[in-house]
């Protein structure tokens, strides 16, 4: 058997396939770097193993794009973004911006000249430097373990791997290929615990413990989709921080010093290096030309709070917070569809001193603001992970996309925004008050599963409007709408729907249910007409309440 002892050079991932991609036949392909932006525009978007792997790729992708771009034009001119009086750095980098979005294809001169300068930076198998990994990395105690302490659906436990699809060698063993794409992806997402005291070939020690997950990990991902790769990559490209009124700062990492094993204790430089985070310091096991080990320590570590320079992300103010607020990342929820948070995606919400929109939604804001762009829709991309257990495992990827009118995020859409808001509190409101129904019902027929089946019956109720919203805030217009016609449309749907599942539920109970049950804490009897009576007397104040706002208003 012969082993790859890394004394030589092996894919380099700006010519070898390695990055899945849906082209716009709806055919798979795997590409590598170069290609991707070459064929940006012919490709529909990442496609990879899982969500959480596509948005790594993409902030991976991004990271070439802010390193050109903020240095030269559109023509591969130089003219550095950062070195141009402030009071006119807003203003070029949109206008650079512009001319990127203007032209068909990305200016691949630009972008190849950059790839070819550090090409040597992009070998997957390197004597000196690997790709996202510290050469002659290896464990202290033991050997490295196999490649599927990299891949986020398959359990570490044998004996657990008949629920994932990768078993037997396709869960030990990687192509090359699939490497590179884990390597980026557990970079990004790798979950928390203790790892492997691990040595490099100077002799620095790495560390054990720290650091928790990987960056995104902490994070509720957003990003903009695009009805190509092109254009989703030139939507998330924030060539001027609006948040921080400032050109995006810091360097990719293949443009740094090589890492060694040593955890380092620092915040990262600026966004650019973010997109590029080494929060782990891994080395791969190469056999034949396949990934059979991987070694994995802690990398570099810093706090979330309060590091605005991440634009993917939207705050909220930390329980924690003494006299000056602290702000932390807002994850995502499973179960929880991304239309319900609808005041954290638009910038007119605004008003809220305890939370911070996501800074690339700020972005779209600023580019429909000065019409930049002429796209009806803004698709909203939501990805992250549920950990479990110490953050040691990943219980569920989440993965959502909303489509919102373009014209909700120029000032003049705010009385829109309001109103929308107010909407969803009153249908909230209105779902609390069928949960309520569903554990009166279980109480009425002798069941003591009241909490559980209040739970069940809000998620069914949830489920119904999901499509419902989505569709009715896809059709909304605020530039050629009628506010209130469209407002009591979205009341009638929420009136009808609930009173059907009301009624639904009702019409399916038991004789037991119908008779009802004394409640000896209440000295009463809880009976099911009754309860049906007062869950619509219920939903008929929310109604009246809301209708109320329509006249104050």
């Amino acid at each position: 058997m012969e082993i790859n002892t890394q004394e030589t050079t092996q894919f380099n991932l700006l010519d070898e396939p390695w990055i899945k991609v849906r082209n716009k036949l709806g055919q798979t392909e795997t590409v590598s770097i170069t290609e991707v932006f070459r064929r940006a525009h012919e490709l529909e978007c990442l496609e990879g193993d899982l969500p959480t792997q596509d948005v790594a790729i993409l902030r991976l992708l991004l990271a070439f794009l802010y390193a050109v771009f903020i240095r030269v034009d559109s023509e591969g001119n130089p003219s550095h973004l950062k070195e141009l009086n402030e009071s006119n750095q807003e203003a070029a980098a949109l206008q650079r911006w512009k001319a990127l979005w203007d032209m068909p294809t990305l200016p691949m001169d630009v972008i190849s000249a950059y790839l070819e300068f550090y090409r040597e930076r992009f070998w997957l198998v390197h004597p000196v430097n690997p790709f996202y990994q510290v050469a002659g990395l290896q464990p202290m105690k033991g050997n490295a373990k196999d490649t599927s302490q990299m891949i986020a659906d398959v359990p570490s436990r044998i004996e657990k791997r008949f629920f994932s699809l990768r078993f037997g060698l396709g869960a030990t063993e990687l192509t090359l290929s699939e490497a590179a794409r884990w390597l980026v992806t557990l970079q990004a997402w790798d979950y928390a615990g203790k790892k492997a005291v691990v040595t490099d070939s100077n002799g620095n020690r790495g560390s054990e413990n720290g650091g928790g997950t990987g960056w995104l990990g902490k994070l509720g991902v957003l990003h903009l989709r695009g009805t190509d790769l092109r254009k989703t990559l030139l939507l998330n490209l924030a060539l001027y921080d609006i948040g921080n009124s400032r050109i995006p700062d810091g360097d990719p990492i293949w443009e740094e010093a090589p890492r060694t094993a040593l955890k380092v204790d620092r915040p990262p430089a600026g966004y650019v290096e973010l997109l590029t985070q080494q929060t782990r310091r891994v080395f791969l096991t190469v056999v034949n030309n396949k990934a059979v080990g991987v070694t994995i320590s802690y990398g570099d570590v810093f706090e979330k709070d309060n590091l605005f320079i991440e634009l993917m992300s939207a705050w909220h103010e930390s329980s924690q917070s003494g006299s000056i607020p602290s702000y932390i990342p807002t994850t995502h929820k499973s179960g929880r569809s991304l239309w319900r948070d609808l005041s954290s995606l638009l910038p007119q919400a605004g008003g809220n001193d305890n939370f911070k929109i996501a800074g690339i939604l700020e972005w779209a804001s600023v580019l429909k603001r000065n019409r930049l762009v002429d796209m009806v829709y803004f698709n909203v991309a939501a990805i992250g992970i549920e950990y479990g257990s110490m953050q040691g495992v990943v219980n569920n990827i989440i993965a959502d996309e909303l489509s919102i009118n373009a014209g909700f995020f120029v000032e003049l859409a705010k009385p829109w925004v309001t109103r929308i808001i107010s909407a969803l509190d009153k249908s909230d409101k209105c779902i609390n008050r069928f949960g309520w129904m569903a554990q009166q019902f279980a109480q009425a027929s002798g069941s003591s599963e009241g909490i559980v089946e209040k739970a069940l019956a809000q998620e069914s109720a949830y489920y119904v409007f999901d499509s419902l919203f989505r569709n009715w805030l896809a059709s909304l217009s605020p530039e050629t709408d009628d506010l209130e016609a469209r407002m009591i449309e979205w009341q009638d749907t929420v009136y009808r729907e609930i009173l059907r599942l009301g009624q639904d539920m009702y019409e399916s109970l038991s004789s037991q249910a119908i008779i009802g049950r004394f409640d000896q804490e209440k000295s009463k009897t809880i009976a099911a007409p009754v309860v049906y009576m007062q869950f619509k007397s219920g939903l008929n104040k929310i109604l009246k309440d809301w209708k109320e706002e329509f006249i104050d208003e």
